[in-house]
Parts: C-alpha cells; structure tokens; sequence
C-alpha cells in the first residue's frame, strides 16, 4: 500500500527500494493529471483515489507476484477464519496422525492430566524425572536422548529442546500452566485432549506456533523481526509453488519480501582465496518455517549428498495435509 511509514513499520529500505517507491507515486499522480481537467480539488482527489487504488491491487514482481492490497490482507489476517487464511478445525485425528507434533502434544497432555499434575524445578522446569517419563512416552526423541547420554548421567529438560519447546508452546497455546510448584492441564487443554477435539487442537497449534512462539529462538542468525510477521506471505507464497523438492536457499526468492532479506546478514568468513559466505536467510527459512512445517506433518524432507564445507542439504516439499489443512480466500 502507499501510505506514511508508521514507527513500528519494516526499517527504511534500500535507497533503491525508496527510489521504487518514489517513482511509483509519480507515476500515479502523472497518470490522474493526464487522465482530463479538473474543475475542483474534489475531482483531483477522486482521480488521484481511482489510481491510487488500481496501483494498490496491481500484482509487483517485488511483491513475489502479490499486489500491495494482497499483502496488506496478508499480513493484517488474524488468523481466526475471518482473514484470508482458513484452517480446516474439522479434520479427525486419524488424518493427522502424521503429524508428529500434535501426536507428541497429545502425549504431554495425557502426562499433565494424570493425577495432580507434574512437579517443577525451583527454576520453573520439568524434573528430571518427568524429563525421563516424556522420554518414554513421546516419539522421535530417541537421538537426541541418546546424544546427551554419551556425555552424561542425567538428563535435563533443556538439554532436549523437543520437550522444552512443546511445553513453551502448549502453555502459550493456554493448554498447560504453572501454579503451586506444578505444572498442570488446564481446562481448555482437557477439552481438546478428547480425539474428536484433535483439529481444533492442531490449528490452535498451529496458530500459536507461528503467532506468539518467538521463531528467532529456534536458530542462532539474526533476530530479523519481519521473518515472522511475513510468516503468512510465506504460506501463501509456498503452498502456490509448483510441486518440487525445494531447498531453503532455492525456496528464498520466491517466499521473502525485500524488507525481510536486508535484516538477514551475509557472514564473509576467510580471506582471499579461502575467502567463503554464510548467508543467514536460508538459515531462517528452515529453521524457522520449514522444519516446524515439518514437525507438523505439513512437509516431507528429504536428505540429498552433503554439501560443500560438510553441511547437509536437506529438500522439502508439500505433504498430502497441507493442502487438506490449509487454504486461502485472497481476492484478486
């Protein structure tokens, strides 16, 4: 949209980006004078609104194909069935029991509501013992047990970031809460833990993972606050990809907004000859979007030969339930 830059607005971009800007709102007001006289100011600014509103609702190849008003709708959805975003609540749980986080968030729940819930640390963590009970219970977590084992006895909570995570996520999901020295189930989360409830609790997951869990504290690159709040961009943008094995680094001009790539750091490492990149933003977009799209059953990944410098390269594409799940009424 064209408007004033608000305080809380995306920092000033390139001086290439205010130049794009510029000649855009040249370009309309050349078009409204050129369009016939006028006889008051009121005809000027009736004008001036008519193309100002077309320009608005023109696709831009730097919108990623959007147009600014389906941007604007985009980031404004609150994400409750009323934006352009629509989550199917409906789905039964045996459609989503290939979702490995909500089957893991089904689990923590039945391990809250037996008897008077689970003591914590002082420090407000889960013991060790209940650490070593989710370890039995929860599935996918045998590796990194096992990892922390070869040098150690004990096992914290924050030493496996799975069961940390999930129960971060359930008490901002209002699932879980901590009183008395206890974390317990609260009764919003006994409601949802019945099987029939398993879509309306996937979607508050859902939501709430990618609404109010600080997605920067699952990786080490730069805080980049537009990474999430374009999060929904994102979506739109990947569920319309062809269907392909993407890389994150082949997915990132097609998802990321310019604002978004100018707060993702390139690293310069060596010199000369040696001399080699580390670019943040692919970083972002797996550890950020891709691998929790995976974690719930939206994705499947796939691990090609290890790249240069020994890093893996991991390819992902959409699963069967993404498409059941999500959806998008975005108007032209």
């Amino acid at each position: 949209m064209i408007r004033p830059r608000e305080p809380e607005d995306w920092p000033p971009g390139t001086s290439e980006r205010a130049a794009q800007e510029r000649d855009a709102v040249e370009e309309i007001l050349r078009l409204a004078l050129d369009s016939g006289d006028f006889h008051s100011l009121e005809e000027l600014n009736a004008a001036l609104a008519e193309y100002v509103d077309a320009y608005n609702r023109r696709p831009q190849r730097e919108l990623l194909g959007l147009s600014p008003e389906q941007v604007r709708r985009l980031l404004a959805d609150p994400w409750d069935g009323t934006g352009p975003l629509r989550l199917d609540e409906s789905l039964p749980l045996d459609v989503l029991q290939d979702s490995p986080l909500l089957v893991n968030a089904r689990e923590f729940l039945a391990f809250l509501a037996e008897g008077e819930g689970v003591r914590a640390t002082a420090a407000g963590n889960l013991t060790r013992a209940a650490v070593a009970a989710l370890l039995e219970r929860l599935s996918g977590l045998e590796g990194a047990a096992e990892a922390v084992r070869r040098y150690s006895k004990v096992i914290n909570e924050g030493d496996i970031s799975a069961i940390f995570r999930l129960r971060i996520l359930l008490r901002l999901a209002g699932l879980l809460r901590l009183a008395k020295g206890r974390f317990r189930i609260t009764r919003r989360g006994r409601t949802l833990l019945a099987p029939e409830r398993a879509g309306e609790l996937f979607a508050l997951l859902f939501r709430t993972h990618f609404r109010r869990f600080n997605l920067a504290a699952l990786d080490g690159c730069a805080v980049a606050p537009g990474f999430q709040y374009t999060v929904p961009v994102m979506l739109e943008r990947f569920q319309r990809l062809r269907p392909h094995w993407w890389s994150a680094a082949e997915l990132a001009p097609h998802l990321v907004l310019p604002p978004v790539r100018d707060e993702a750091p390139i690293h310069v490492f060596g010199t000369g000859a040696d001399a080699y990149e580390l670019d943040d933003l692919p970083i972002m977009i797996e550890r950020r979007l891709l691998e929790p799209l995976l974690g719930f059953g939206l994705l499947r990944m796939r691990e090609l030969p290890r790249a240069e410098r020994g890093l893996p390269r991991h390819v992902y594409r959409k699963a069967s339930l993404f498409d059941r799940f999500v959806r998008w009424e975005l108007p032209d």
